[in-house]
């Protein structure tokens, strides 16, 4: 194959690779490769087994791996000569040592990529023994790589520090170091401690193996050129021939017993002095956030961001907001928008629901798992992370061309979840699947539950966000036995009694729940109190408490939106709604953001008045939900009013630009005399209204 002409080669493999089951990232770049070691819940900081690999204390607290044209970096005598406590892309308690086998009490370790190229991963520290943690993120792009840190917190007594490089240099141990533009000392034993650093160039040992370094807001740089000896009996595989190597470090010194501290370089492979200096000067990143809730940073090149959530907290970064732990990133072009998510903690109970403050004309793609729910005025997604280990869920929306509406989402009324047909996540004993003709579906799932405080966590799956009225069809039992649920995180409501005289099923309701997302969720079921008895569930009823009951397009004529049929103003007119206004008119304003065409349509007609607006619905007396839609289409910043139902302020339509557009709402309010009562109520122009949709509750 080697001497065959007519096979070409495939070239150099370019990738990156988050290995979620291992607490590994990997990225493959042109003229080198870049790793990254952690550790979590899940995985040991390191291993040594039969007496070997003794010095590994720091392998798994983000070890970095830098791979270029100096091929033998990593061999060579390294691993008995390197200094075992200061090893590259750590921060560590100076001059510490792990124990073996000790896995973190912290889960958030992991990330996600873009395009399989490009990636962001994180590391929440807390080594086993030590108080101290901290926040570790990097960035990996097309020439760079970011690192973050931030919430370095400790109270061991002992000095922290980040080893932001330790590389083993030449055979002289004169590799050419330039601080800031000005060459340092090559003599091995070179010690300063630097301040103001800003960049920061290595000369490699070979051709194309040069490093540079770039300090954003500059640094204080503790540099230190050693010669290091030791032997491969030290560390527990070889013989106790003494190798003697030298080696450049880069540490960054966070005192003894700090709180919140932080650091940020960006490691520059294969370039030469000048491009270091050049980058430093021009830096092809912006840092967006380096928090303890979150750490962020855009290639502004690539148009990408990358960004680490670390709290189970709505946060906003950029254009972003998630509500929960995740690892997201972003790629915008002129035509579309890509957005890569996953959940490192690999323990997600619940959606990660995300909004991208941009709108988008189309979904282009999304990943099985990703639902969206929204395409503007901002993009809305939900992404089911229950149970996928780590894995990142993808979408691509267009922003440019035809609007294309999202398909309606629908669900059966009511919506019926067989039991025996739910994934279990996690359980404390085991789950039976039981054949009974007189089931729904014939069979039913019956948890063996054996002791209090046993569990079982299904998979529930619920395709439209909604409240919900909540019913179980369980299996009869002799014993007054309890059992919580918890949905998601949260526990539901207090035990319920498994108890029953039926003869054999019966229906137990549970009361109203809220999905303010679609997707997957866990669904926990706790034996609690006393007593001990297993629990057989024939399948989950959940019935839609919310419905369409109208929707008004005002001044045009019927059209469909959100997938519901609008009647005209003239149709409301004659079916039970009354208007303080005659005035209507229509438009050609452009809608921004775009939508689609009935929409357009609904946005360019209304009905107004100079003064204060009062619309009435005659309904039946219960609970309802209001959403009104109003576009600015005179000039811009030209109105606004307050919006009152039955004679309560719930909002303001505020001033706008012409051709912007809002969906106000939901409004709630409760009709006892038969009519729902609306007032816009003047505060500057005009008051005006395109359309209205009414829902029960």
């Amino acid at each position: 194959m080697m001497n065959n002409a007519s096979i070409s080669p495939r070239g150099e493999l370019l990738k990156y690779k988050q290995f979620p089951g291992m607490d590994r990232a990997v990225q493959l770049r042109p003229g080198y490769g870049f790793g990254i070691s952690m550790h979590s819940t899940r995985i040991a900081a390191f291993e040594s087994i039969n007496s070997e690999n003794n010095r590994g204390w720091h392998t798994g607290d983000g070890m970095t791996y830098l791979y270029n044209n100096d091929l033998s970096q990593y061999s060579d005598n390294y691993w008995p000569t390197v200094d075992s406590y200061r090893l590259p892309g750590t921060t560590v308690l100076a001059g510490s040592q792990l124990t073996a086998e000790k896995v973190s009490d912290k889960n958030w370790v992991g990330g996600t990529d873009m395009s399989g190229l490009y990636g962001v991963t994180g590391m929440e520290l807390h080594p086993y023994g030590q108080t101290l943690t901290a926040k570790k993120s990097w960035f990996m792009f097309d020439d760079e790589i970011v690192a973050l840190g931030s919430g370095i917190t400790s109270t061991d007594n002992i000095a922290v520090e980040t080893i932001a490089e330790n590389r083993k240099i030449n055979s002289s141990g004169d590799n050419a170091l330039t601080v800031n533009g000005t060459a340092k000392p090559t003599t091995l034993g070179w010690t300063e401690n630097m301040t103001g650093v800003n960049s920061i160039h290595l000369a490699g040992n070979v051709a194309g193996s040069d490093i540079g370094y770039y300090f954003p807001g500059s640094a204080n740089v503790a540099g230190l050129r050693e010669a290091r000896t030791g032997n491969w009996d030290q560390i527990g595989v070889g013989p106790n021939t003494n190798h003697t190597r030298n080696y450049l470090s880069l540490g960054l010194n966070h005192g003894v017993n700090q709180t919140n501290a932080t650091y940020a370089y960006v490691t520059l492979p294969n370039k030469t002095s000048s491009q270091v200096s050049a980058y430093a000067s021009n830096p092809n990143i912006t840092i967006l956030e380096n928090s303890t809730d979150a750490q962020a940073v855009k290639e502004n090149g690539l148009n990408m961001v990358g960004i680490n959530f670390w709290n189970d907290a709505v946060k906003t970064v950029g254009l972003v907001t998630s509500n929960r732990k995740s690892s997201i990133m972003t790629k915008e072009t002129a035509s579309d928008f890509e957005v890569s998510v996953s959940d490192p903690t690999k323990a997600g109970r619940d959606t990660i629901d995300i909004e991208i403050n941009k709108s988008a004309t189309s979904l282009i793609s999304a990943d099985p798992g990703v639902v969206v729910t929204q395409l503007s005025p901002t993009i809305k997604l939900s992404v089911s992370v229950v149970g996928a280990f780590g894995k990142s869920f993808k979408a691509k929306f267009a922003t440019t061309g035809t609007v294309v509406p999202l398909p309606t989402p629908t669900i059966a009324n009511p919506f019926i979840i067989e039991a025996e047909n739910l994934d279990v996540v996690a359980t404390s004993d085991s789950r039976t699947i039981n054949n009974v003709a007189i089931a729904s579906g014939g069979k039913d799932s019956l948890f063996n539950g054996n002791q209090i405080n046993d569990y079982i966590d299904y998979k529930v799956n619920v395709p439209k966000a909604g409240t919900y009225k909540m019913t179980f069809r369980l299996y009869r039992q002799y014993a007054h036995a309890l059992y919580q649920l918890k949905i998601g995180d949260t526990d539901y409501g207090a035990p319920f009694d498994t108890y029953s005289t039926a003869a054999n099923y019966y229906d137990l309701d549970m009361g109203v729940h809220t999905f303010s997302s679609p997707g997957d969720r866990i669904f926990r079921l706790t034996m609690v109190g006393s007593v001990v008895s297993k629990i057989r569930i024939d399948y989950i009823k959940l019935e839609p408490t919310e419905a369409f009951v109208k929707g008004v397009n005002f001044g045009g004529s019927a059209v469909t939106i959100e997938g519901n049929s609008w009647v005209s103003q003239s149709a409301a007119l004659a079916s039970g709604m009354t208007i303080t206004s005659n005035n209507q008119a229509t438009n050609t304003v452009t809608p921004s953001p775009a939508v689609d065409a009935d929409t357009a349509a609904m946005l360019n007609s209304h009905m107004w008045k100079g003064a204060n607006i009062t619309v009435a619905q005659t309904l039946a007396n219960g609970n309802y939900k209001v959403y009104l839609w109003v576009m600015e289409d005179y000039q811009n910043n030209y109105r606004s009013f307050d919006v009152k139902l039955e004679g309560t302020v719930k909002g303001t339509v505020s001033p706008a630009a012409v051709g912007s557009w809002t969906k106000y709402g939901p409004y709630t309010a409760t009709v006892s005399d038969g009519a729902l009562t609306m007032d816009l109520v003047k505060l500057t122009g005009e008051p005006l209204l395109m359309g209205m949709a009414i829902y029960s509750e």
